[in-house]
C-alpha cells in the first residue's frame, strides 16, 4: 500500500492534470474561433455580434476573481436568468482557479520533499499511478462524449443545482455558446489530458530507473 504522502501526491496531480487542461483550453482565442465556426455561431449571429459579446463575457469570467459585477453591456443585454447563470459560472471558475493554485503548491511541495529525501522510486510510482488514473478517467470521459447531451445535462445539474441554466433557444447565451462549442472544448481537454498522462508515465518510469542506479 502506498504511503500517505504518495497517495496525496497522486490525488493532487490527477486533479491538477484536469484543471491544467481546462484552464489551458478555455482562455485560448483560437479555440473559440474554431468552435464558433464549426458550431455555426458566426453564420447564425454574425461576426459583429460575436465579437461584441464574447470578449466581454470571457473577460468577465477570467478576471477579477470573486468580483460579480457584470460589465454594462451584459447587464443591459442579458436576461435575469442569463445574468444569474453567468455569475454562477464565474463562481465555479473562480473557485476552480483558487483550487488550482493550492494544488500546484501542494504538488510542487510534495515532489520537492520526495526529491530532497531521495525517494525517487516512490515519486516515480506516484507519477505512474497519477498517469494511469488520469488515463482511466480519460477513457470514461471519452465514452461519455458519445452521450454528450446527457453528460452536459448531468454536469449542469450537479454544479448548478438551482436550475438557472435552462434558457429559451432564442437567448443570447444559448446562441453564442451552443452545445457544439462545449463539445469541442471537451475534446480539446481530453487531448490535453492524454498528453499529460503520457508525460507522467514517462516521467515516472525515468524516476524509477534513476532510483535503481
Amino acid at each position: 500500500m502506498k504511503d500517505r504522502k504518495t497517495l496525496i501526491l497522486i490525488m493532487v496531480v490527477v486533479v491538477g492534470v484536469w484543471l491544467t487542461a481546462f484552464f489551458s483550453m478555455y482562455t485560448q482565442e483560437a479555440f473559440y474561433e474554431q468552435a464558433f465556426e464549426e458550431a455555426g455561431v458566426y453564420a447564425h449571429l454574425g461576426n459583429e455580434t460575436v465579437s461584441s459579446f464574447h470578449p466581454v463575457i470571457l473577460s468577465f469570467l477570467s478576471k477579477n476573481t470573486l468580483n460579480d459585477l457584470l460589465p454594462e453591456l451584459l447587464e443591459n443585454q442579458l436576461s435575469a436568468a442569463e445574468k444569474s447563470h453567468l455569475i454562477d459560472v464565474k463562481h465555479l471558475i473562480d473557485y476552480s482557479r483558487i483550487l488550482y493554485g493550492l494544488i500546484l503548491v501542494a504538488a510542487l511541495s510534495l515532489i520537492a520533499w520526495d526529491l530532497k529525501k531521495k525517494r525517487l522510486k516512490e515519486l516515480g510510482e506516484g507519477m505512474e499511478w497519477a498517469g494511469l488514473i488520469s488515463m482511466g478517467l480519460l477513457l470514461l470521459s471519452f465514452l461519455s462524449s458519445f452521450f454528450f447531451s446527457s453528460f452536459f445535462t448531468v454536469f449542469h445539474r450537479i454544479f448548478f443545482p438551482l436550475g438557472n441554466y435552462a434558457f429559451p433557444a432564442t437567448s443570447l447565451l444559448i446562441q453564442l455558446y451552443p452545445e457544439g462549442v462545449f463539445l469541442k472544448g471537451f475534446e480539446i481537454i481530453l487531448g490535453m489530458v492524454l498528453m499529460q498522462s503520457v508525460i507522467l508515465l514517462m516521467f515516472g518510469y525515468l524516476l524509477k530507473e534513476k532510483a535503481k542506479t
